[in-house]
């Protein structure tokens, strides 16, 4: 059984370009829930319902983001690499047919 396998690279483009807008929302976001914890710590919420809630933001929410993150940038990664061996075969079988 053989399969046909078919890739618009201008698509996957707008795939990348959107997930890295995505990437940079999610910076943003870790950088406000990094200001409001670091505010809750500084005395904003008093007692130790602020120091929960800033433990809570900055050591789950933010490693939280950090990891979806790291998977977007892998997968923004490997669809520049999947782009890249398209063009490289693309170029690699119009030279057998042009000479180039």
């Amino acid at each position: 059984m053989s399969y046909d396998y078919y890739m618009n690279p201008e698509a996957v483009e707008g795939m990348i370009s959107h997930l890295q807008g995505m990437l940079d929302q999610l910076q943003t976001t870790s950088n406000g829930l990094r200001q409001v914890a670091d505010q809750m710590e500084s005395g904003v919420l008093k007692g130790r319902g602020g120091a929960a809630f800033s433990s809570a933001m900055s050591d789950r929410g933010v490693a939280s983001i950090s990891r979806l993150s790291d998977y977007l940038q892998d997968l923004i990664n490997e669809l520049r690499t999947a782009v890249q061996a398209h063009d490289d075969t693309t170029q690699s079988i119009a030279g057998r047919f042009t000479g180039r």
